[in-house]
């Protein structure tokens, strides 16, 4: 195997030449030997489209050339679309806001990129990892919301089919406990008193809305799938982070990813970037 010398604030050290991770990601392969667990593929494909987003609103902006920034979407999107899935081999392993996971996305992109604009892997032009890729980004809050891209994309895409299936075979009222003097079943709660069957409080409007949409689905009602998947994903973005602080770019970013999921799938995102700005 052949290596290439990559450079960053630690010093110098080898990586693969025919790999598109760079430094960081080659120091979190050395210090986090430990276990097998890859990070999820579907938390990779979410930081694909996280990055391209922001590339295309730094453009925007005028914080980022544009040139750079159809590049790096280029690469991103590859990314997205899981073509690079080889260079993202970091274990869950990692200090804890996924700082490594960031970087190796960021190290990925930029070399990709660099290597569109006819450049050299490692070099760090005419795209540089963490000032152009990661710009007005923070792994504090890029991890938190290419988990809740993945989670939203995953049900959406995955877990809706299943439990389709699911419910064609053993029936909606046997899944679940029932909701106390509602008529409507509990699709899952998340405090003690509710897997006993009873609340502490009435259910809000949104809880009755949320678990009758689903119902209804299940049970082969007239409900649009897509409607379950927005009520869904709004219960799920509750705390969430965003890639930029100020108002502006987190709601230009909110639109980006709003255009990029309704897209892939129009209706089953509609939500996404307001549920997003309001949590």
């Amino acid at each position: 195997m052949s290596f290439r010398t990559e450079r960053d604030t630690m010093g110098e050290i080898q990586v693969p030449a025919d790999r598109y991770y760079g430094a960081q990601t080659a120091r979190s392969l050395q210090n986090f030997r430990i276990g097998g667990e890859r990070m999820p593929i579907e938390v990779i494909h979410a930081f694909g489209q996280l990055k391209g987003a922001a590339a295309h609103v730094n453009a925007a902006l005028g914080v980022l050339d544009a040139d750079k920034a159809a590049l790096i979407a280029q690469a991103a999107q590859e990314v997205a679309d899981g073509r690079l899935d080889d260079h993202f081999p970091l274990v869950v392993w990692q200090t804890g806001s996924g700082t490594q996971s960031n970087m190796n996305a960021n190290e990925v992109i930029a070399n990709r990129a660099i290597e569109l604009a006819g450049g050299e892997r490692g070099s760090k032009k005419p795209v540089h990892p963490n000032d152009d890729v990661n710009r007005s980004q923070s792994s504090n809050d890029t991890f938190p919301t290419a988990m809740h891209i993945a989670a939203a994309v995953t049900i959406a895409e995955t877990l809706y089919n299943e439990l389709a299936a699911l419910g064609s075979r053993v029936g909606v009222s046997a899944l679940c406990p029932g909701f106390v003097n509602t008529g409507i079943f509990a699709s899952g709660r998340n405090r003690p008193e509710h897997l006993v069957n009873r609340l502490a409080e009435p259910p809000s409007d949104e809880d009755l809305a949320r678990e009758r949409a689903v119902q209804e689905w299940m049970a082969g009602n007239a409900r649009d799938p897509s409607e379950v998947a927005a009520l869904v994903f709004n219960a799920i973005m509750d705390g969430t982070f965003w890639v930029f602080t100020d108002g502006d770019h987190r709601d230009a970013i909110s639109r980006r990813h709003n255009e990029i999921l309704t897209g892939r799938n129009p209706s089953q995102y509609e939500s996404i970037g307001q549920a997003t700005i309001e949590n």
